[in-house]
């Protein structure tokens, strides 16, 4: 099987991610670079190929929603600005506080064994109509449900934890966004692209199309 090479147009500040061999030479039985080894064996796709299938399909659906001119090519780094040095003089310095307490003993607990067939547990987030000044809360609110779930089965699914948020984005403000975003669910394979890419980068795109605005003013 002859090795394809992806390649994405990434955010200026990360590389382009590609798949497929080093300098092209193969052999019989094995292909170097790539992920087949054998005559007729299958191919296993790797983490990096996988990520550049799901980023290529995010930003072939979300096309009309990329700003003219470029923008900010990844999600926002840093943090805030670190506080300055204390005034002339300064306070005195502290006493010394009570030495930390002791470990606790190895050994002496035994790990909770997660339940079978459990159900979910919490209230759903308010839906989101597109608020910016309530941006940020919805999707720490998703978070936190989310987290409460973890171990119902399909939670902790990548692109099940993406369909589940679009669901609670409703309204003129969101619609075709979340349109756009669920057609880009329906490109990804369900099995090889579930992977945490997918909800890394849909709240990288949440980030950009929410809440940008909201931490610049």
């Amino acid at each position: 099987m002859a090795t394809s090479s992806i390649m994405i147009q990434q955010p200026a500040d990360t590389q382009p991610l590609t798949q497929g061999g080093g300098d092209g030479s193969s052999s019989k039985g094995k292909s170097s670079g790539s992920g087949t080894t054998g005559t007729g064996s299958t191919t296993t796709t790797t983490a990096t190929g996988t990520a550049a299938s799901v980023n290529s399909k995010l930003k072939a659906s979300l096309g009309r929603y990329s700003t003219p001119g470029g923008g900010r090519s990844g999600p926002p780094s840093g943090g805030p600005p670190s506080g300055g040095s204390g005034g002339p003089g300064g306070n005195p310095p502290r006493a010394p506080g009570p030495p930390a307490p002791a470990p606790p003993a190895q050994g002496g607990q035994q790990p909770i064994v997660r339940a079978a067939d459990i159900k979910s547990i919490g209230g759903l987030p308010q839906v989101f109509t597109g608020d910016r000044l309530i941006a940020d809360n919805f999707i720490k609110e998703v978070k936190g449900y989310l987290r409460l779930n973890q171990d119902v089965a399909g939670y902790n699914s990548p692109i099940k934890k993406v369909a589940l948020t679009l669901t609670l984005m409703k309204g003129p403000q969101v619609a075709g966004w979340t349109r756009d975003m669920g057609t880009w669910l329906d490109t990804l394979d369900p099995v090889l692209d579930n992977i945490p890419d997918v909800w890394d980068q849909f709240l990288y795109e949440f980030s950009q199309q929410f809440q940008d605005s909201q931490r610049e003013n």
